[in-house]
């Protein structure tokens, strides 16, 4: 399987392309960065300004085009600090969706810090020791302590470079007034730093981000070295307290000269540099090291422990049908999880049932693809979304189906929701009685399911069927938390179910034990 990562930062957007594989590693086989600057002046005036929105828009059309090229069969995309402050940023987002034909997330700055720690925590020799990762981005610092094994405090401060270099570096080179506004600004935030992070035990520095990578090849290009990489490189406080200064005393067209500053940082390295100068005093920690990874190898990371089974799936049965089903969800799910708990419990309760109504491999595989497939038409419109659903079904390319598989699932999926007469439906009366019924018992299923997770939150856990020869058929769903939600939905949706099995259905829901003891 190859995923994509986009991250789409403040300064810049960033693509990772992988191939994973079923135990659980993965081998980078592409990678993109372009300096968009989304957050320029958006932190100050609150607005992404249509330029960046248009360099954004060019940037994802393009990386776009490298997943299509490389096969992706997912992309995850989150937003940052700029997209996420900017009161036009759900416009921008849904402008991604309908040109790019991604799906952005945007993120907190603790779910942020997170992923950094993900990305990070596997290429850090960590020892027997804690550490503190800073990843300065363009709008926001992210502080994670922790070690090998995990992280306790996952911070975020409004101190990105973007965001201090548009508030307080106006000038060109910047203002001794302008630089002791910023440190101002600076010691003021990091004064609670200390009782934000608390317990002050770790032993060393990372810094993740581009501009720290970027100070780090200064600093060994001051040194007299000519590195290969930047990862693994010692920085020290006293060196970035010269190039700080150093730094400031140039103008903006001078700096891309100095010791191998990026030529797209010039305009906010020296934010960059006096903002670690000051992080490294307030952690009383005189260096740090660089890492090379962060946050879209946090993402990768975090995919594949949320998707392990799926990735194990897919390397044993690579099949057409299983990556087509995959990029359509990619595509048109709004939904999270709830596709794959819709499928869970309707394949739950087929197997359980199988005494009752007969149906044998081919119709349980339709069931799978069909309850992962019932709610993509909410991306269309919600009014109505099972008529999308089925029209997306019919027409949207799915590979490695007959027309009559799709026509079948399209059927499935739209009765799931839709109150026809059932006797009176041409297409259900154009199919023979076998095809007639198996439409209606999978219809069931899947409407039964969708309102046991009528909440989207996957909160039952489990169902366990109950046949006796005569009377009603009795579920009994195991729930983290009985809300009341899923019991009163269950029964509102039992009238094809009913209708299929010609008996009555009663519904329980019962808190599991070991959650609840806790």
């Amino acid at each position: 399987m190859k995923y994509a990562a986009i991250d789409i930062g403040s300064n810049s957007i960033h693509l990772i392309v992988v191939d994973l594989y079923p135990d659980g590693h993965y081998i980078v086989v592409d990678r993109a960065r372009d300096m968009v600057g989304l957050a320029h002046n958006t932190l100050t005036t609150g607005y992404l300004s249509e330029s960046s929105m248009a360099r954004g828009l060019a940037c994802l059309s393009t990386f776009k085009r490298m997943c299509d090229s490389h096969g992706v069969t997912d992309i995850e995309a989150v937003a940052t600090s700029a997209v996420r402050e900017a009161l036009n940023g759900d416009y921008f987002i849904e402008r991604v969706r309908e040109q790019c034909d991604i799906d952005v997330q945007i993120i907190s700055g603790e779910e942020e810090a997170r992923l950094i720690y993900l990305g990070a925590r596997d290429h850090i020799d960590w020892g027997d020791r804690r550490g503190l990762i800073v990843d300065i981005g363009g709008g926001s610092v992210e502080f994670i302590v922790g070690d090998q094994e995990s992280a306790d405090v996952f911070l975020s401060l409004p101190l990105g470079v973007r965001r201090l270099s548009d508030a307080f570096l106006n000038g060109d080179p910047p203002r001794r007034a302008e630089l002791k506004a910023l440190k101002a600004h600076v010691l003021e935030s990091l004064d609670r730093l200390p009782a934000l992070l608390g317990r002050m035990d770790f032993e060393f520095v990372v810094g993740t981000s581009g501009t720290l990578t970027n100070l780090g090849l200064m600093a060994a290009r001051r040194g007299g070295m000519e590195p290969s990489a930047s990862h693994g490189l010692w920085v020290g406080l006293q060196p970035i307290k010269e190039m700080a200064r150093a730094l400031s005393g140039l103008l903006e067209s001078e700096r891309a000269a100095y010791h191998g500053v990026d030529p797209k940082r010039v305009d906010t390295i020296v934010a960059g540099a006096q903002l670690m100068k000051y992080v490294l005093r307030a952690v009383n920690k005189d260096s740090y090291v660089v890492c090379d990874f962060s946050l879209r190898e946090g993402m990768v990371a975090d995919h594949v422990a949320r998707n392990v089974e799926d990735i194990r799936t897919a390397d044993s049965k690579p099949h057409l049908r299983n990556r087509s089903v995959r990029r359509m969800l990619q595509r048109f799910n709004r939904s999270g999880g709830h596709p794959k708990d819709v499928q869970r419990l309707s394949l739950s309760l087929f197997d359980q049932l199988s005494a009752l109504h007969g149906e044998g491999g081919e119709a349980r595989e339709l069931l799978k693809y069909a309850a992962l497939l019932h709610d993509i038409g909410a991306a269309v419109h919600p009014t109505n979304h099972h008529l999308h659903s089925a029209y997306l079904v019919l027409h949207g390319e799915l590979r490695g189906f007959t027309d009559e598989e799709r026509r079948f699932m399209a059927l499935v999926v739209r009765l799931h929701l839709d109150n026809c007469d059932l006797d009176a439906d041409p297409a259900l009366c154009a199919l023979s009685e076998e095809d007639r019924r198996r439409v209606l018992l999978l219809s069931a299923l899947i409407k039964l399911a969708d309102g046991l997770d009528r909440a989207k939150s996957g909160n039952i856990e489990k169902v366990k069927v109950r046949t006796p020869k005569k009377g009603a058929l009795s579920i009994l769903a195991t729930a983290s938390v009985d809300t009341g939600l899923e019991k009163w939905a269950a029964e509102q949706k039992a009238d094809l179910f009913r209708r299929f099995f010609g008996r009555d259905l009663r519904v329980d829901v019962r808190v599991a034990l070991a959650r609840a003891d806790r």
